[in-house]
C-alpha cells in the first residue's frame, strides 16, 4: 500500500464545510498527515530493510558490551558501529539499546 493510496473518510460531507472546532475536514480522497503517520508506523519492517552489517552489530547489542568492544571485534571504529546503531534504530523505530533488543527479538531476527 502506498502513502498516496491512503483516504479517510469524510462524514460531514464536502470540503468546504468546516467541522465543530473551524477547522476543514478533508474530502473523501485527501490524506491528512494523521494518516500517512499511521500508515509508516504500520509498515512492517522486513529482515532485508537492514543491511547485513546492522544486523551483525544488532546481535552484539544483545550481550553486556560497549560500542568500542563490538567496533574492535568488527575491526571498525566506534563512529562506524555508531552509525550501524542509529541507522538499526531509525529502521526498527526504538531509541535505545533495550529496545532495539525487544524488538529485534519479536520480528525474529535474533
Amino acid at each position: 500500500m502506498s502513502l498516496s493510496s491512503v483516504t479517510r473518510q469524510n462524514p460531514a460531507g464536502s470540503a468546504d464545510e468546516a467541522g465543530a472546532d473551524g477547522h476543514k475536514t478533508p474530502t473523501e480522497n485527501e490524506t491528512t498527515q494523521e494518516d500517512t503517520m499511521t500508515t509508516i508506523e504500520m509498515a512492517p519492517l522486513l529482515r532485508e530493510d537492514l543491511t547485513k552489517r546492522e544486523r551483525v552489530v544488532l546481535a552484539h547489542l544483545t550481550e553486556e558490551t560497549t560500542l568500542d568492544d563490538i567496533a574492535r571485534r568488527l575491526f571498525v571504529t566506534r563512529n562506524t558501529v555508531k552509525s550501524q546503531v542509529r541507522s538499526a534504530y531509525r529502521k526498527l523505530g526504538v531509541s535505545t539499546r533495550a529496545e532495539a533488543v525487544d524488538r529485534a527479538r519479536e520480528l525474529g531476527l535474533q
